[in-house]
């Protein structure tokens, strides 16, 4: 989930509020490695793209017993602290359940005046 500002004469980026983003995997190569396959061609990495604005607030679930995209493949293409393990959740369950309560953190902590 991506929030943007009002202000349309920004540029997209400089409107970004927060970033929200569930059992993704972020490293292509590392997440290519784990599944024992061959990287992907054509694709950027979004772990080798230089880093957001440090204004743009980040959250990045990942489930603890996801097989399909693991905790260390995700760790390795996201900023530690924005990093959040759901102990008990994998590639597919629990996530519609958490949702409210990423949308209420996400209002809560995002930098505001971005509009």
């Amino acid at each position: 989930m991506l929030a943007l500002g009002e202000d349309t004469n920004l540029p997209l980026l400089e409107r970004v509020r927060y970033l929200a983003i569930v059992a993704a995997n972020l490293d292509i190569d590392a997440w290519a490695e784990h599944q024992r396959s061959a990287r992907l061609t054509g694709s950027l990495n979004p772990a080798r793209q230089p880093p957001l604005p440090a204004s743009v607030y980040q959250r990045h679930y990942a489930g603890g017993r996801d097989r399909e995209v693991p905790v260390e493949v995700t760790r390795r293409g996201v900023p530690p602290s924005s990093l959040v393990v759901m102990a008990d959740y994998d590639h597919r369950c629990c996530w519609t359940v958490l949702w409210p309560a990423v949308l209420t953190e996400l209002e809560r902590e995002a930098p505001v005046g971005r509009d």
